[in-house]
């Protein structure tokens, strides 16, 4: 048992480092909205980027997870699923190797495609894998997991936002300086797949009982009627989720609106990394010693804090370069805290609440359920060309406040512990 348990614990870290460094160099933030922006010169269509990035991996879950609840075992389709989402950012990487000599607006095409398929397929082997680590790591081993994992990630990450600074010193250069990121992202994929390859899952002898006996929408209705921790989770998310209006157009907010240079660009990386990994740090101690739930509160208030710092940036920081930076460094690292913040939170929270046997239902309903916010993103490219960015940020605001009284609402998660077969 001790074996299983120490060889799942490596497993897992290998997966969630070779991830996390991946998304360092992907810069979903940063480097993916750049090259949006480079391939169409729409604040729109960058929106529409953000939200394949957020959409695609929220809106598979629910079948996913209800799919894979009658499966006693979870792991070949979390090896199949990663695989196919990690092949296809390498086909992205070739595509725009050969991008000087394509249209551009057929290679933000293959950009949007690309992002749909990695980002979608992701989505189906993370409800797998969170499925696979409840069961096999006590929850005191899992808090400790997590929080090593996002901690030791994010500093392979820092050092993947390095890597990025450095390649664009001179300035982007699309497609080489893409290529060659995304390249490093596709590399950093696949160590992680071979972390997934090595993971011993437990077989779990109640698998869903109320899944098999009930249809798909009668079993999510059921959840959200009868569980009200379920619907309190579910509601802070939604509305959290409009703190997603602006945060495909700060990076280009920095660069085009308030001048700086593109270089910043990979110190925003670095600084969102840094963030990551204080929070990681914070967070988890916080998750260990008083649960999830405040955890989640402090998500909220970061929600709040980071379009009110781009709010008053945008204000005061025009023709004053040394604030401008200052403050996006600190944005971007709250951006970081608050990415750290959602698997500690959030989803522990939700697989804390969840009956066993049904934990793949109820991440995946609540995901997918949270996807309806998954055009924020695109709406708010659209509030951007219509008004301005005053008035992009201050609804982020509001909507990213109201969650944050639902957070203050939120009943704890049970305590239980749970040993790994």
């Amino acid at each position: 048992m001790k074996t299983n348990l120490r060889r799942n614990v490596i497993s897992i870290l290998v997966d969630v480092c070779g991830f996390g460094t991946s998304l360092g160099f992907i810069g979903s933030d940063t480097l993916l909205p750049i090259l949006a922006f480079t391939l169409t010169r729409d604040k729109a269509l960058v929106g529409l980027i953000g939200t394949l990035w957020i959409g695609m991996w929220l809106l598979p879950q629910l079948v996913a997870g209800r799919w894979m609840a009658r499966r006693a075992r979870k792991q070949p389709v979390m090896l199949t699923s990663a695989l196919i989402s990690r092949v296809a950012l390498t086909v992205l990487v070739v595509l725009l190797a050969l991008g000087r000599g394509l249209d551009p607006f057929f290679m933000f095409i293959c950009v949007a495609v690309g992002v749909s398929i990695f980002r979608g397929f992701d989505a189906v082997a993370a409800v797998a894998w969170l499925d696979i680590l409840t069961k096999a790591l006590p929850m005191r081993v899992r808090s400790q997991v997590f929080g090593m994992g996002q901690a030791v990630s994010n500093v392979l990450r820092f050092g993947a936002a390095l890597i990025v600074a450095a390649a664009i010193s001179g300035g982007l250069q699309y497609p080489d300086s893409f290529v060659m990121l995304y390249g490093f992202a596709a590399l950093a994929l696949a160590i992680g797949w071979v972390g997934l390859a090595s993971i011993r899952e437990p077989v779990e002898d109640h698998a869903a009982a109320s899944s098999i006996r009930m249809g798909f929408l009668a079993h999510a209705l059921h959840i959200l009627r009868e569980d009200q921790r379920f619907r309190q989770i579910t509601i802070t998310r939604l509305l959290l989720g409009t703190f997603d209006l602006a945060r495909s157009q700060y990076a280009v907010h920095a660069t085009v609106e308030l001048g700086l240079p593109d270089v910043a660009i990979g110190t925003f990386t670095a600084a969102q990394t840094v963030g990551a990994v204080i929070g990681s740090v914070l967070l988890g101690r916080l998750s260990e010693r008083r649960g999830s739930t405040p955890v989640i509160r402090v998500t909220t208030i970061l929600g709040v804090s980071i379009p009110v710092l781009a709010l008053m940036l945008h204000l005061f920081g025009h023709q004053q370069p040394a604030l401008a930076m200052g403050g996006y460094l600190l944005l971007y690292a709250m951006l970081g805290a608050i990415d750290a913040s959602g698997l500690i939170g959030i989803l522990v929270y939700i697989v804390d609440i969840a009956p066993p046997g049904e934990r793949t239902s109820y991440t995946g309903l609540s995901n997918t359920i949270t996807g309806l916010v998954v055009i924020m993103p695109t709406l708010g490219g659209v509030v951007l060309q219509l008004t301005s960015y005053q008035v992009l940020f201050a609804c982020a605001m509001a909507g990213a406040g109201v969650s944050l009284l639902a957070a203050l609402r939120l009943a704890p998660a049970p305590v239980r512990d749970e040993v790994a077969a």
